[in-house]
């Protein structure tokens, strides 16, 4: 069986709380809006629960520490709960009275049922607690309520508005005797027994009198069950003002809540609009009056290739330089574009900027919603002080005509004969006299004197009370007047509160259409980065070309070499077979060529592989080499970036720079030393840095036409490896050209230097800190040193007073005890630690752990000299506690001395010492 769980929803118009109950297993928020259907129609249902103030889900709903918080919210706002002190009274009593005493409306309340200043202390007022108590609430809010059409909210009117007192009294108590039976004279409670005449003029007159007693107790039995009423109905009212000042607090928190999610928007709105198309962005530069132009001048002056050029004319067209290649009609059209669609963008985005000053003290807490909650309290404070006063005091004065009554029914019966021995005593103790000594006249008499005199006393008891009646009636008045002013500013508020929500979607929803704007427009802003992008995409251009070729001839040189270098072998093999087959192999049995080896006479395989025709290279135009493209005009962008071929960065700088120390360190080559000139001056001029690269190019010449690598074979495949090591070469180059001019143009060596030398500043770095921190430590240790030289000179200087005091004063020669220490002995005792609150040890050789007692001692004097007279044996507890204040291991022994003090040392002080009389 699923347990019920209860919760307490709170209507933010009204402050009505409307209290579920649903199976744990069907605790949901679809369920609870189902089951509030009667106030607020489903569609029109917004929930908020918090703080913080949330929409809320099942998962939060479902979880104990909701649920939790949730029933102390409840608690705080019960009316009916207070904290309750200690009293002589029975504090199951106390708890009873206070819980059941605004509860009591038609029996008759009495001071032991109401609680009493002293048994009672009033809860702090919820609109003055903090968030840190962890109470929550749940409320409830309308639609319907938010929209400028909603009706006006209902008149709040208190009830009971008016009194309706008895005209006639209750029953009698008292059977007066009758015509009918005139010796009856009983004390029974029966109805008749008023409606019957007395058979006397005295029976009449006192009948006259108990029947006003009784009309006047009933009267203020009414006046003060209506009290109750009143303080219930204001109690009420106030919580659920109380609900609706909570409610606007829910409401604007969660309307800041949505407030600084959308500042947090506009900031990242602004710096994605100025990354993109701000006044400092390349977009933004590239829009600008003249750009264009200037852009297409500059291409206007780089020429094409002298080989592009021929390859231009011979597919029937002309072009001489980079703006020949673009379309500069259409690129001035969408560059007006661009800049209309950037106007609109900048149009757009300060709208939404405007759109989000706004916001940013829309809806907020102000001054009036403080005063309102000031004026809720201090009507909280006027009903919880001045109304439950008049309260308490209608019921006392209820307790006084009850009492009247009593008596006046006890003196009644004494007059007509009839009371009870028990009332008789109770009337004698009261009157002081014996009534049965007395004629039936006297009685009479003096039960009159006693009833008009009882009568004359009470008279301005139910004016009183009718007047304290209509005084809650005015607060009843006031309250509810206010209540109905709360539930109007509520409307108005909560109408802000929407207008602001709605103005925050507005412009989120505009800052959505402006960031699709945004994209689209940097879309269509990228082709112009094209144009202006183009010179160093040309250069780029060229590089992977020449790239290009080197690796197709490379490849096609390197599969040459390898078919030439595979019929060499093949020749040299047919020659050792037939060497071996007309030496050793003429004298071999018939089974060696038949069953062991059938292919001993055969020749070897014949290898011709089929390589793939190299289409690309019929496509890529000869650019010749670097220096060469350089000498006929090639203008190259600096800094242009490419992507180096996914090749091992280690084999290819070292292959390369290997092959080039093989070329530069041949024997016979003779521009040696000016290839070292070059390496040495680096860094002067690009043809320096490019002197790193050895050319490969077979048409280039470095000096000497007999630079030879492969020197010293005189073979037929010579040629082919020397021209595919060459090509291979000539590969490498290139692609350690496009690496270096991707770099920056600067030699591999630079950066390595300076990555040494930021490891080498990085190591001075390391090595000053730890320097420094070691540094610290040794002074920090100096330090120490220095105080405990200091406390040694003064022990010492102590030691030496208090030996010379010993030897010249014979009161004072006792001897200080160091090895067997025990009451009555002289101890030393010095300081332990330099801390502001100083631990003291007896000086000693051993016996340790035994420690001075400081409320023997006022201040912190550098040493005390003392005569034990307690000593006190303890063993250390854990360590933090107050059974280890000396931080010892747990376990171990230890004793704590109380001393008579003879001496002390003042700190901060060479010689004076304080002599303390005991």
């Amino acid at each position: 069986m699923s347990l019920i769980i209860r919760i307490r929803v709170l209507e933010a118009n009204t402050g009505a709380s409307h209290p579920i109950g649903l199976p744990s297993n069907d605790l949901s928020v679809k369920n609870i809006k189902h089951n509030l259907v009667d106030v607020v129609p489903l569609k029109d249902q917004i929930l908020l629960l918090g703080p913080p103030y949330k929409v809320p889900k099942d998962s939060t709903l479902r979880s104990e520490e909701t649920l939790s918080a949730l029933r102390l919210g409840d608690l705080e706002d019960d009316p009916n709960y207070y904290e309750t002190t200690n009293t002589t009274n029975n504090n199951n009593n106390n708890n009873n009275n206070n819980t059941n005493a605004d509860q009591q409306q038609n029996s008759t309340p009495s001071p032991t049922n109401t609680p009493t200043p002293s048994t009672r202390r009033r809860k702090k007022r919820i609109l003055s607690t903090t968030e840190r108590s962890g109470a929550r609430r749940l409320f409830l809010f309308s639609k319907r309520s938010l929209s400028e059409s909603a009706p006006d909210p209902t008149p709040c009117i208190l009830q009971p508005t008016t009194v309706a007192l008895p005209t006639e009294p209750d029953p009698s108590p008292i059977s007066f005797p009758t015509a009918h039976n005139p010796s009856s004279s009983t004390m029974t409670t029966a109805t008749s027994a008023s409606t019957i005449p007395a058979t006397s003029p005295l029976h009449q007159a006192l009948q006259v009198y108990e029947r006003r007693f009784m009309l006047h107790l009933n009267r203020g039995q009414t006046l003060t069950a209506t009290s109750h009423l009143r303080i219930q109905s204001l109690q009420t009212c106030l919580a659920e003002q109380t609900v609706i000042s909570l409610a606007l607090r829910a409401a604007v928190s969660n309307l800041s809540d949505h407030r600084n999610g959308a500042a947090r928007t506009s900031i990242d709105l602004d710096s994605e609009y100025g990354r993109k198309c701000g006044v400092g962005s390349r977009e933004y530069k590239m829009l600008q009056d003249g750009e264009l132009d200037r852009v297409l001048d500059e291409l206007g002056n780089v020429p094409l290739h002298t080989r592009l050029v021929d390859l231009a004319r011979g597919s029937g067209r002309r072009m001489e330089t980079l703006v020949d290649t673009v379309m500069v009609e259409r690129e001035r059209n969408w560059w007006m574009r661009c800049r209309e669609g950037h106007a609109g963008l900048e149009k757009l985005y300060n709208e939404v900027t405007a759109s989000f000053g706004y916001l940013v003290n829309v809806g907020v807490v102000g001054t009036e919603d403080s005063e309102e909650e000031e004026k809720i309290e201090a009507l909280v404070d006027e009903v919880e002080g001045n109304a439950r006063d008049l309260r308490d005091e209608q019921v006392e004065r209820l307790e006084r005509l009850a009492a009247d009554h009593r008596r006046a029914v006890n003196v009644v019966l004494d007059a007509i004969g009839s009371g009870s021995t028990e009332e008789e005593e109770q009337y004698k103790a009261e009157e002081g006299g014996d009534s049965q000594s007395q004629s039936d006249g006297e009685k009479g008499q003096r039960a009159f004197i006693v009833l008009e005199e009882m009568s004359k006393a009470s008279k301005d008891i139910l004016p009183q009370m009718e007047q304290d009646d209509a005084a809650l009636l005015e607060i009843m008045e006031r309250v509810a007047s206010h209540k109905t002013d709360s539930m109007k500013r509520m409307k108005i508020r909560l109408r802000q509160v929407s207008i602001a929500q709605s103005a925050i979607q507005k412009v989120l929803s505009q800052v959505s259409v402006l960031r699709e704007a945004l994209d689209r427009w940097c879309v269509d802003v990228a082709h112009l980065e094209h144009v202006q992008e183009l010179p160093t995409a040309y250069g780029d251009f060229i590089s992977e070309v020449r790239r290009r070729r080197a690796y197709g001839e490379a490849v096609a040189a390197t599969a040459g070499a390898m078919i030439e270098r595979l019929a060499y072998v093949r020749d040299e093999e047919v020659k050792m077979r037939e060497r071996f087959l007309r030496g050793a192999g003429r004298h071999l049995m018939p089974p060696f060529f038949e069953v062991f080896v059938p292919t001993l006479v055969s020749a070897p395989p014949l290898f011709a592989p089929q390589f793939p025709a190299m289409v690309e290279m019929d496509t890529l135009p000869d650019f010749g080499s670097l220096e060469k493209t350089e000498a006929d005009g090639v203008r190259r962008a600096s800094g242009g970036g490419i992507t180096v071929p996914s090749l091992s960065p280690d084999e290819d700088v070292a292959g390369t720079t290997s092959d080039a120390s093989m070329e530069n360190s041949s024997p016979i080559d003779d521009s040696g030393a000016d290839h070292d000139n070059a390496e040495t001056n680096i860094s002067d001029s690009v043809e320096e840095r490019q002197a790193l690269i050895v050319s490969a190019d077979p048409t280039s010449t470095s000096g000497n036409d007999n630079d030879v690598i492969m020197g010293g074979i005189d073979s037929s495949h010579d040629a082919a490896d020397k021209s595919s090591t060459q090509k291979m070469l000539a590969y490498e180059n290139s692609v350690l050209r496009q690496a270096l001019e991707r770099m920056g143009g600067k030699a591999p060596r630079v950066y390595v230097e300076e990555a040494h030398e930021r490891d080498r500043q990085k190591r001075d770095e390391e090595h000053s800190a730890s320097i420094n921190l070691v540094q610290a430590q040794l002074d920090e240790s100096r330090k120490e040193v220095t105080q405990y030289k200091t406390n040694l000179d003064r022990a010492n200087a102590a030691l030496h007073e208090l030996q010379n005091i010993s030897s010249s004063s014979p009161r004072q020669c006792d001897k200080i005890s160091h090895s067997n220490i025990k009451v009555g002995d002289v101890a030393l005792f010095m300081p332990t630690s330099a801390r502001e609150k100083r631990d003291y040890l007896a000086f000693h050789s051993n016996c340790p752990r035994k420690y001075l007692n400081t409320d023997s001692i006022e201040g912190n004097p550098d040493y005390v000299l003392g005569r034990i007279v307690i000593q006190e044996k303890l063993v250390a507890g854990a360590k933090g506690t107050d059974a280890n204040p000396y931080g010892l291991k747990p376990g171990t022994t230890f004793w704590v001395l109380t001393v008579e003090v003879i001496k002390v040392q003042v700190p901060n002080a060479t010689s004076a010492a304080t002599n303390v009389s005991s």
